[in-house]
């Protein structure tokens, strides 16, 4: 059986994480991994089919005329294929547009990562005409699952994300990393969706004698910045960019915070567990489960994540248990029950 693996980019995003855990359970499968453009944020050690080169420069399509390019270029490498496997909306769309057109005849698997609540209504529009045109639709979570079904989608499955340990512990090992005061970590998109402006308004509130660590970029970073200024905290706040590697940032902080407005599985709220961290996010994350594995508040709550914020300062103990039950609770979501899902897929198929 042979396999395609398609994504737009591997910009570092939790979605693309997944899909090379996804590539990296069907090693002993002939496969290929493809993406749109070559945009590659991960060490990976086996060289993509790259559709277009963005780094040479200058690089400059009309959106129209590179959605035509693209379409025909993936009707192209497809041929021969058995099982396409899809991520994201964007890639999702296209492949199901070509499945409808009979341009591609391989078997598809798209893989929903996100809520319907991120999509515009234009979005969701081009979703319900198009996903049911797939073989079989994955969702990461039940609530993706039962937008799926609102979207007309067919055997729908859900598989939820998981975790390499011994990946992370290697790569939170790979240098010494210290914080000199006690210390909050978030990582991930400087976006919407993140809502760093509710985790920075409460961190004010909370006034700890602590800092608070950023790891990410996005389109709202300028408007992150103004804001630490505007709250008076921008000496405590500090904005660390991407990392290719977060892991030993991650083993170094005392608690990681998750702000996030929407979620449909957090894989960084997942790999904080992994790593044993004491947890405060808000109540998107659907396996946190608050005075158990994690401190959680409501979404957009400012004085709540603040009141979490201080709880956990304040209190040992409370860490300390929360790391435990966040660490054993993580080790169900394990590479080889992930991998032996993915692979009854092609059962079903």
């Amino acid at each position: 059986m042979k396999i395609a693996h398609v994504i737009n980019t591997l910009s570092g995003g939790g979605a693309e994480r997944v899909a090379l855990d996804i590539f990296d359970c069907f090693k002993e499968y002939e496969q290929e991994f493809i993406i749109a453009k070559n945009v590659i944020n991960y060490d990976i050690d086996f060289k993509p089919n790259i559709l277009f080169d963005i780094k040479k420069k200058p690089f400059y399509m009309p959106a129209f005329l590179y959605e035509k390019m693209l379409l025909d270029r993936l009707s192209t490498v497809l041929k021969g294929f058995d099982v396409v496997i899809s991520h994201l909306r964007d890639m999702n769309t296209r492949l199901c547009a070509l499945k409808k057109e009979g341009l591609i005849k391989s078997k598809l698997v798209l893989i929903e990562h996100v809520p319907k609540e991120v999509y515009s209504d234009k979005e969701l529009k081009k979703i319900k005409s198009l996903y049911k045109y797939s073989d079989i639709a994955v969702a990461v979570s039940s609530k993706v699952a039962k937008d799926l079904e609102s979207y007309g989608a067919k055997n729908i499955t859900i598989i939820e994300n998981a975790i390499d340990h011994d990946r992370i512990k290697m790569l939170s090992l790979e240098e010494d990393m210290k914080f000199e005061k006690f210390s909050f970590l978030s990582i991930g998109r400087l976006s919407e969706d993140k809502d760093y402006n509710t985790l920075f308004r409460a961190f004010k509130i909370a006034d700890l004698d602590a800092e608070l660590f950023i790891i990410g970029e996005g389109s709202k970073k300028d408007e992150l910045l103004n804001l630490s200024k505007s709250l008076k905290i921008e000496n405590k706040v500090k904005f660390l960019g991407f990392k290719k590697n977060p892991f030993p940032y991650l083993k170094a902080c005392d608690v990681f915070v998750s702000s996030s407005k929407r979620e449909a599985f957090s894989m960084v709220v997942l790999e904080a567990m992994g790593l044993g961290k004491p947890i405060v996010c808000t109540d998107v994350v659907p396996f946190a489960k608050d005075g158990f594995n994690a401190l959680v508040v409501p979404k957009e709550d400012e004085e709540a994540l603040s009141k979490a914020l201080v709880k956990i300062y304040q209190d040992k103990d409370v860490r300390d248990i929360l790391s435990k039950n966040a660490f054993s609770f993580s080790q169900y979501y394990s590479k080889s029950s992930f991998c032996e899902k993915y692979k009854n897929i092609l059962t079903m198929l």
